[in-house]
């Protein structure tokens, strides 16, 4: 409905906001303002302010804010139309000729009603009668008892022009009423008149006080379309607002702990009805309105929207979901159950029985995970690029959640969800680029890493001036085995200012402690004394072999990248192992912090990669340089 500015500032004018949000919430004075309690959201400190002078209020606890009438379509979960009527009635504002809710429109109601009841009944005979025979064939072939049949009134309107027309002038009742509830048409130019609903099942469409507001028709011939046809907006029906079968349905969910399941036909709805699931509705079509949301949630906080199961109904579920999203709110959301085998729930019903479909609906998903399904499944995200991308457009669709509680609540989980995702994308994507020469890689990653480790060691009593390029990282790296961290620090004591191997090797001969030294055997090997009781300076067989490069006695530069290359290795084995720990944390305990944090770590682990692999690939190539021409020139250490 729409309302003109002047009336809706008439109802603004005569209403304290205050006095309207005490009708639900204790409010106190404080300064220029009211504050009181969160009506949305359960706390103990007030964080809910009123301002009469703006006509606003804010709830910082959930986010929400507007006006009065915002406030009370979100308190009480009713259209801005029901809102507007509510409000005007306690300011004393008379509603404009057309919505006035005076004896006189309830007796124009009245009447509307009688003429709906009387259309009805005509329908129910047509049914039961000679010309409602082809109706009566198809009724029951989709499987409908007589008993359910005649509880939802159903009824033929037959293949005749004029048929409800004269019968309903002959109880009085004006051509202009028919045409303005539907019942009948008029040509172009108004020259004929006649009946809207013809050769069809008609399904009487109530309002939730059990009054007919409308009809639905299903073409009894293939070639007449459009197959389902409903009446057309009037003064009693608006079908954005209704639900077929609501009456029932909140009886049945209000006296059962049944969720309330949302379909899409008519013969869905009765089918389930007849079968058992009494807590059934139907939107009459795949399209959901915001009213038809806020009344389903009326009946239950969380229905289940259940569809055909075929491309169309997964389309017909996306576009739910995104008209439900900013309307989203603590406690009130859906669930989306998919039958199999492109079926919709009458023939997955008749096919399969009652049983299977309450199973899939118990197995229903989540808003959240038909939402994350859409959007992850739609493109491989095998590249940063991607990745950014699929955050951008989650990011923007929890943007449009009003409900700031609701919203936070969907940024933590589309992290934490992407956070594992890349995660388990990395994990399992096989390593296609060259593998370097530079080491022999054992099979499992812990063993590799003691192994680099040991290199490292060796490398640093080889060249101990690699300590001055990375005294740094070295100090901030901490080994894996607690020997090899512990020779590090002794090592690092031992080199101090020395630059030559054979300075330190003789320290290490005579200052080492014992308990190193086998140890010091599998990195390098021990140094030997001679005959002239000095060390052997051709040790290091043990470097050599983990190392092979060294044999063919590689520039010293090529030994430092190489260096920082096993450094890189060893702290990129770290951050894994912590996005592994954050791993397991989040799944014991969702929150952002983690989950910000796995995702910080992917993205830097995703970059390190690529780099680390390039410099190996580079590594690799002058080595098999460096190798080439030592061969050639017979110099090289076996």
């Amino acid at each position: 409905m729409k309302f003109e500015k002047h009336f809706l500032d008439d109802i603004r004018s005569r209403l304290l906001l205050s006095d309207v949000v005490s009708r639900y919430v204790n409010l106190s004075k404080r300064g220029k303002e009211w504050v009181g309690l969160s009506p949305f959201n359960p706390e103990k400190t007030p964080s809910f302010f009123v301002n009469d002078q703006k006509k606003f209020y804010y709830c910082f606890s959930s986010g929400r804010h507007g006006d009065v009438f915002r406030f009370v379509m979100e308190k009480e979960m009713v259209s801005f139309s029901e809102a507007v009527i509510k409000l005007a009635q306690m300011a004393g504002v008379v509603l404009p000729e057309s919505r006035v809710c005076s004896s006189e429109t309830v007796q124009i109601r009245d009447y509307l009603s009688k003429v709906m009841e009387m259309t009805a009944a005509f329908y129910e005979r047509c049914y039961q009668y000679a010309t409602g025979k082809t109706a009566k064939k198809y009724v029951r072939e989709r499987g409908i008892q007589c008993d359910t049949r005649g509880e939802f009134r159903i009824g033929y309107a037959p293949n005749d022009r004029y048929a409800l027309r004269d019968f309903l002038r002959k109880q009085g009742v004006d051509d202009k009423t028919m045409l303005d509830v539907g019942l009948l048409s008029a040509s172009e130019d108004y020259g004929s008149i006649y009946d809207r609903f013809r050769n069809r099942i008609m399904f009487p469409i109530e309002n939730e006080s059990s009054q007919i507001i409308g009809f639905g028709g299903r073409s009894l011939c293939n070639k007449m379309q459009p197959k389902y046809l409903n009446s057309p907006e009037s003064y009693i029906f608006q079908k954005r607002q209704v639900l077929f079968n609501a009456s029932r349905a909140r009886g049945a969910v209000n006296n059962t702990d049944e969720r309330l399941v949302v379909v899409e036909g008519y013969f869905d709805a009765i089918i389930a009805y007849q079968a058992g699931i009494k807590s059934v509705v139907s939107v009459m079509g795949s399209t959901i309105t915001e009213e038809q949301i806020l009344a389903l949630w009326r009946i239950d906080k969380e229905p289940v929207i259940c569809f055909d199961g075929d491309s169309a109904g997964l389309r017909a579920a996306s576009r739910i979901v995104d008209r439900a999203l900013p309307l989203l709110r603590g406690g009130c959301s859906f669930r989306f159950a998919f039958l199999p085998d492109n079926s919709d729930p009458d023939t997955f019903i008749f096919s399969f029985g009652v049983d299977r479909f309450r199973s899939a609906i118990q197995r229903s998903m989540s808003l959240f995970d038909v939402l994350w399904d859409r959007e992850i499944s739609c493109e491989t995200l095998d590249t940063p690029e991607r990745r950014v991308a699929v955050e951008q457009r989650l990011g923007h669709l929890v943007s449009n959640i009003n409900d700031k509680l609701v919203q936070r609540a969907y940024k933590v989980k589309f992290r934490t969800g992407l956070s594992k995702l890349f995660w388990h994308i990395d994990s399992k994507r096989k390593d296609n680029l060259v593998a370097g020469e530079l080491i022999r890689t054992p099979a499992s990653q812990e063993a590799e890493l003691l192994g680099i480790e040991r290199i490292i060691l060796g490398l640093l009593i080889e060249y101990p001036n690699l300590l001055e390029h990375e005294v740094e990282r070295l100090a901030r790296i901490n080994f894996e085995a607690n020997g090899h961290d512990l020779l590090k620090q002794e090592l690092e004591k031992l080199i101090g200012t020395k630059k030559k191997r054979q300075d330190l090797l003789v320290d290490i001969h005579d200052k080492l402690i014992p308990q190193f030294y086998s140890l010091l055997e599998q990195i390098y090997g021990m140094p030997e004394i001679n005959e002239n009781s000095k060390v052997n300076v051709q040790n290091g067989h043990r470097l050599r072999k983990n190392f092979p490069i060294l044999n063919f006695r590689p520039p010293e530069d090529y030994v430092v990248m190489c260096f920082s290359h096993f450094l890189d290795k060893v702290e990129l084995v770290k951050m894994e192992q912590e996005l592994r720990s954050e791993i397991i944390s989040l799944e014991n305990n969702e929150n952002e912090r983690t989950a910000m944090r796995i995702m910080e770590l992917s993205s830097e682990i995703k970059r390190f990669k690529v780099l680390y692999h390039r410099q190996e690939n580079n590594l690799a190539e002058e080595a098999k340089a460096i190798k080439a021409d030592c061969v050639g020139k017979s110099i090289f250490i076996m």
